[in-house]
Parts: C-alpha cells; structure tokens; sequence
C-alpha cells in the first residue's frame, strides 16, 4: 500500500512483526518509524494501536515531505488531537459508510 502526501510524493506502508536494536534484540517499544530516505513508513503488526501509530509516522513523512521542522513533542500532540477528532466525531463509521 502507497499513501501520497503530495501530488508527486508517495510512501510505501510496510507491516512487519517487529523492531531490532542495534545489538539485533526485539524492541517492542518501537510501534512504527518513518523512513525518509527509501520513502517507506514501517508498522509493527501486532499492536493495539495500529491506526494511530499510522497517523503518527505519516506526521513525519508529512513534515518531511514539507520541511516544516517539528519536534517529536509536536507529531506526538498532533497524532493525539487528530484520533480525537476522528474518535469524537465517528469518522471511522463515516468512512466506512462512503465505501
């Protein structure tokens, strides 16, 4: 799957079973990276917030994508306040119905 963040931009959504270190041990507390030289946005599969950690990593390609700068404080509140937004107003129903 491919999400486009500009008309000629796009990055490649990747699922994989987990994160290592750099010693090559499992990290389960990395839920996802965004990786902006080979254009690919990475999610861990088993994770109760898949959506979410989604939304977050394209937080980054988007900044990338528009040189916007922001802090890993800012993606993080930014991913908070869109959930919200998507939670309060039921858009994943909204969605689904548009299908």
């Amino acid at each position: 799957m491919r999400i486009r963040t500009r008309h000629n931009k796009s990055w490649q959504i990747l699922e994989i079973d987990h994160f290592t270190n750099s010693k090559g041990e499992v990290d389960n507390s990395v839920m996802g990276i965004c990786e902006p030289n080979n254009r690919q946005i990475i999610v861990r599969k088993e994770q109760t917030n898949k959506f979410s950690t989604l939304i977050h990593e394209t937080i980054h390609a988007i900044d990338f994508d528009y040189d916007i700068g922001l802090t890993e404080n800012q993606v993080e509140r930014l991913e908070q306040g869109i959930m919200r937004v998507i939670k309060l107003n039921k858009l994943f129903r909204f969605w689904e119905s548009m299908q």
